[in-house]
């Protein structure tokens, strides 16, 4: 998409220049939606983005096609993405600057961290600064203002980058300089600058893994985990959102093997591997990945086809996510998608392939994409009125609405009945109510699309609260094995002790309780600990 965005494929006579215009509008406007965009309406951070450059997308798409079917294309050779490239250059730099101005308190921060931009975490702050810095690179070849500038935004960019302490941030900056120093500057000593490339990327790792030693361990745990997953369906993996909805009964499965692993204070819910590649594997198998390889080396192919200088930024930015995705999430963000997506599309059309397809044919494919498309929007546009519908229910919230909450549940369902973040709050919204059979169906519906240590609980509290007492255990201990650290699944299974009168179990889980270390120090447990000390010396008098 963002490749026509700078082609003026369409001969229109006096009104080329405004198709033009029009293309790097639209470009800007979704570079502005999923970078900057940030709204109260919505509850969630990460999907309001994605729902309005998704709608965007689609509207575009619409357009651009619609032409095929009222006119006649013309093909065009010769490309200029200069203007492109200023556009992601200059937004990089401003979201460079909002992270400094946040680290040093002159902006409001995100929950307390210090540098995330318009982003809700780090991670994709430091992502759309890495792969966009390529595109900088790109006018150092140039003369004059334009050269000295991009030098600025250069310097600006990669500091912030290591003020955020990105750890995949920084290796993907270095490797990023790394490639364009080896491309422009010294390939006649390739065989000592490999060398060197590889002892520093080395050292840069070894290092990096020590800025922050306990979430590098966490993220093992993470990989061993994933890697079971893997060898379980190795061949096609779980299929799509296979990750999100397996992956914590995994972990539980393992700590429950492992008793007083090292990494039991380390685990906590997880909805990602941190690395994009097992996800992928985890999702789609081997199969799933192998394809996705093949099409790298098409890439790869095309690039080599015809190496200008154009075709090596958009390689070097597919670089640099490649690198970022190996120890997080880019592709979590919209705006990593809209940056690949322009640089394959630069590759591929500078490859220069030659293939006719048939006008008719041309324009029964744009016409199937016009209405898949229309289908596509409206179906997005229903789901943000209802996310917007769904914030204003959770923010107005009060002990005395709570029917009436519960009905405005009811009519979002049959639109969010999809999103397990919806589905979670419902059934808690229920559970509160103390509806407890309907918010079991509800949170059964959530968890056949996601696991997570919160809903196992509150399936377990559904159970309790029906007084089936056996079954609630099992989901108590599942999530107590997810998260070894917590205190709650064992308190909650003190309360189906105490109720089915297993005094021999009972006085376990006291005792358990009372010895179990504090990760993280709170009244809650320092008066959950007291009670249990209590009730243990009371039952050990009888």
């Amino acid at each position: 998409m963002c490749q026509f965005c700078c082609m003026d494929i369409f001969s229109f006579g006096n009104k080329k220049n405004i198709t033009w215009i029009g293309y790097l509008a639209f470009f800007c406007l979704i570079c502005y939606c999923s970078v900057f965009f940030t709204s109260n309406l919505f509850i969630q951070p990460k999907e309001q983005k994605w729902n309005l450059t998704k709608t965007l997308f689609c509207i575009f798409l619409i357009f651009y096609t619609s032409r095929f079917l009222l006119i006649k294309p013309e093909k065009k050779d010769i490309l200029n993405n200069t203007a492109i490239f200023i556009i992601i250059a200059v937004l990089s730099f401003i979201l460079a600057l909002k992270g400094l101005f946040q680290l040093f308190c002159f902006e409001p921060r995100f929950n307390g961290i210090n540098m995330v931009g318009w982003y809700d975490n780090s991670a994709g702050f430091a992502a759309t600064l890495c792969a966009s810095i390529p595109f900088s690179l790109f006018f150092l070849k140039t003369k004059g203002a334009l050269r000295y500038v991009s030098i600025l935004f250069i310097i600006i960019s990669s500091l912030t980058i290591i003020f955020s302490f990105s750890r995949s941030g920084i290796l993907s900056l270095g490797v990023t300089f790394l490639f364009y120093l080896f491309n422009y500057y010294v390939r006649k000593r390739k065989k000592i600058f490999l060398l060197g490339s590889v002892v520093i990327s080395s050292i840069l790792i070894a290092g990096l893994y020590f800025i922050k030693i306990k979430s590098a361990k966490g993220r093992i745990l993470i990989w061993k985990c994933s890697f079971s997953m893997i060898a379980d369906r190795p061949v096609f993996g779980f299929g799509s959102g296979g990750f999100n909805s397996k992956y914590m009964y995994y972990q539980s499965e393992y700590f429950k093997n492992h008793i007083d692993s090292k990494y039991e204070m380390l685990a906590d819910s997880i909805d990602h591997p941190y690395n994009e590649y097992i996800l992928f594997i985890v999702n789609y198998g081997i199969v799933g990945f192998l394809v996705l390889m093949g099409f790298g080396y098409f890439v790869w192919k095309s690039y080599c086809r015809c190496p200008q200088h154009e075709s090596f930024i958009a390689g070097l930015c597919l670089i640099s996510v490649a690198v970022f995705s190996l120890f997080s999430y880019p592709f979590a963000y919209p705006f990593i998608w809209v940056l690949c997506g322009l640089s394959i599309s630069i590759i591929v059309v500078n490859a220069k392939y030659s293939i006719v397809i048939p006008l008719k044919y041309v324009r029964i494919a744009c016409l199937f994409i016009i209405i898949s498309t229309i289908f596509i929007a409206s179906g997005i546009i229903s789901r943000m009125i209802a996310e917007i519908e769904w914030s204003k229910i959770a923010r107005n919230r009060t002990q005395n609405n709570y029917h009436k909450i519960i009905l405005r549940y009811s009519e979002l369902y049959p639109v969010l009945k999809n999103n397990p973040q919806f589905l979670y709050n419902y059934a808690a919204v229920l559970n509160h109510n103390k509806d407890y059979k309907r918010s079991l169906f509800i949170a059964n519906k959530c968890n056949a699309l996601f696991s997570n240590y919160d809903l196992e609980m509150l399936i377990g509290d559904n159970l309790f609260g029906l007084n089936k007492y056996f079954i609630a255990e099992h989901y108590y201990l599942v999530s107590s094995h997810m998260c070894p650290s917590r205190f709650f699944p064992l308190y909650q299974l003190s309360k189906v002790y105490d109720a089915t009168g297993n005094k021999s179990k009972l006085l376990n889980i006291c005792k358990e309780i009372i010895n179990k270390p504090v990760k993280v120090e709170s009244l809650t447990i320092v008066m959950m600990k007291n009670e249990m000390k209590l009730k243990y010396e009371s039952l050990k008098r009888l």
